[in-house]
């Protein structure tokens, strides 16, 4: 049995458009339909309310909404310490923000 990452009305989050369908990357869509059987390279049925559009999608263009925002909320904080510790000359921050993100990557 194929098992699947995202389940019915999950939001999740455009990282990607590998297939090129024109897919709005960084757009909020939901998943409306999954196709289960394995031979299927695009089980994830999504509509993308800001679009108005659906599309078929591979699970590697996709990203649950909450880790998303979790990262990137994670990333902005961590780039207004850089910007605060650069423009106040406080160095032991911005080395321990530059530690903490390259830890990340």
């Amino acid at each position: 049995m194929n098992r699947v990452k995202y389940h019915l009305m999950q939001p999740v989050m455009i990282i990607s458009d590998t297939l090129n369908y024109g897919m709005p990357v960084g757009a909020l869509a939901y998943v409306v339909m999954i196709e289960s059987r394995g031979f299927f390279g695009t089980p994830y049925y999504i509509r993308v309310p800001s679009e108005q559009q659906e599309y078929w999608s591979p699970e590697c263009d996709l990203e649950p909404a909450d880790a998303w925002i979790t990262k990137e909320s994670e990333n902005v904080i961590r780039d207004t310490l850089i910007d605060f510790a650069l423009a106040t000359g406080n160095k032991a921050l911005f080395e321990a923000q530059a530690r903490q993100g390259a830890k990340r990557e």
